[in-house]
């Protein structure tokens, strides 16, 4: 059973003791919700009413059931499944039924969900792919663009080219976004800047569409190696302060992002100006997310403020 690609699951004694395979959670949810549980207590259809699966077993029987309306626990909230059940009898060392197995199949209603959820995470892949590709040639065309020499190019677009690929690699799903605090650390950690050392992170989490954490992986890689050629991160004493919040507006909530850099007297300018960074914060973000962008001297060093709407 354990190594089936097929869903089992094993109802143990009066109470159902579950106990099933890895096929079981994409069912009836994590493993870690329902191993060892009551089977009334995951799914109570099917320990009691009219589709008592596991009283049937208990008294010999098997029985079937076909798309099954049935109430799944997840979390504690109950979720409506349609599922196609077969249960028969377990016995013990005496030949007494004891508990039930159970295969478990989506119903043809929940089948055609599940296909339809493909196709549409197939085609939200193709058009991420399609934005990626976009980023990408943005990039190289503005880093040649702003290169002086072409060891400068090729230093400077393997960088940024690496930072839209680890946004890529912190999306596990697209459906899910980005994490902002894992799509942060990421990129400071890329370039040898811990959190704890020089840099601090604090914020509510936040997940990110795939789309907006490409640009703004983008522009936390061009903070980041600005701050190693000229601000904090290239002296013993500076220090990156990274706060966020979501500010809730009439249209739509907004992220309000700030990376401030202290320790770095006379610290003034822009990311290299009229180069990249500076094209990147102050024109493709503001063209690209709507995102507005200020950068502050401050007596000791920095701050720049990137806010962008999120829904």
């Amino acid at each position: 059973m354990l190594h089936s690609p097929t869903a089992m699951a094993l109802a143990w004694g009066p109470e159902g003791t579950l106990l099933g395979n890895d096929a079981c959670a994409a069912l009836l949810g994590p493993p870690r919700g329902w191993l060892g549980e009551r089977l009334a207590a995951i799914c109570p259809d099917l320990a009691g009413g009219d589709t008592d699966l596991l009283g049937a077993a208990l008294a010999g029987r098997s029985r079937s059931l076909r798309d099954g309306r049935v109430t799944v626990m997840r979390d504690g909230q109950p979720v409506p499944a349609a599922l196609d059940l077969d249960g028969s009898p377990v016995v013990d060392e005496t030949g007494a039924p004891a508990g039930l197995f159970v295969v478990l199949r989506a119903g043809a209603e929940d089948q055609a969900k599940a296909l339809q959820q493909e196709r549409d995470l197939s085609i939200e892949m193709r058009r991420q792919a399609r934005n990626t590709l976009g980023v990408i040639r943005a990039v190289i065309r503005r880093s040649l663009q702003a290169s002086q020499t072409l060891e400068d190019l090729a230093l400077h677009l393997d960088g940024r080219v690496a930072a839209v690929g680890r946004a890529l690699s912190t999306a596990s799903n697209p459906a899910h976004g980005v994490d902002l605090e894992l799509l942060l650390g990421e990129e400071l950690l890329a370039q040898q800047a811990r959190e704890g050392e020089q840099v601090s992170l604090a914020g509510p989490e936040v997940r990110l569409p795939v789309r907006v954490s490409e640009r703004l992986g983008l522009a936390i890689h061009e903070l980041t190696t600005n701050a190693i050629k000229h601000g904090a991160l290239g002296r013993p004493t500076g220090r990156i302060a990274i706060r966020w919040e979501i500010v809730p507006g009439p249209d739509a909530r907004r992220l309000t992002l700030v990376w401030k850099e202290t320790g770095v007297a006379g610290r003034g300018e822009a990311p290299r100006h009229r180069g990249f960074g500076a094209e990147l914060l102050h024109r493709m973000l503001p063209y690209e997310l709507r995102a507005v962008v200020t950068w502050v001297p401050e007596p000791d060093g920095v701050r720049c403020t990137i806010t962008l709407p999120l829904d």
